[in-house]
């Protein structure tokens, strides 16, 4: 009785040392469905922040914009909770206040500083918050970098 189990004791090891792990092959992603569900939360506020309000509609209808800026406060608050980052220029493109997707022209103005040339405000113009961002033509952000390597979220525009 007992060989019998050092034999499959030893088969058992065998094949522990006989599985290799590919290197080359990149890892797979963790909590790829709610990958998926930043995705669309991402593109579902973008197209809701861009609709404009139809010439038939009253001004007293609300504008559906609101359902942008509440589709991107979800896709904050899920990523939050499992901890997953997201890509700097997605966070680059949702405002930090009322979270509406900053959509140039649209939700938002894009206007160089004043006082010096190595600045971009940019105004949601839902909530009146202003974001400067800076402007260096030798910065890269640390995930454009080619030996960074991260879990970050790549939607597509």
């Amino acid at each position: 009785m007992t060989a019998k189990i050092r034999q499959k004791g030893k088969a058992k090891q065998a094949d522990k040392q006989t599985k290799k792990i590919d290197l080359n092959r990149p890892p797979k992603a963790q909590h790829l469905d709610c990958m998926h569900r930043l995705n669309f939360l991402y593109q579902a506020a973008h197209l809701y922040t861009s609709q404009q309000r139809t010439p038939i509609a009253s001004p007293y209808t609300p504008s559906i914009a609101g359902i942008g800026r509440m589709f991107g406060h979800q896709m904050k608050h899920v990523a939050k909770k499992l901890v997953v980052r997201l890509d700097p220029h997605v966070k680059r493109t949702i405002c930090k206040k009322c979270h509406g997707a900053l959509v140039p022209g649209i939700s938002s103005t894009v206007r160089l500083d004043d006082t010096s040339a190595k600045k971009v405000d940019i105004t949601c113009l839902y909530c009146e918050n202003v974001r400067t961002l800076g402007i260096n033509t030798n910065y890269t952000l640390f995930n454009d970098k080619n030996e960074w390597v991260g879990d970050t979220l790549e939607v597509a525009l």
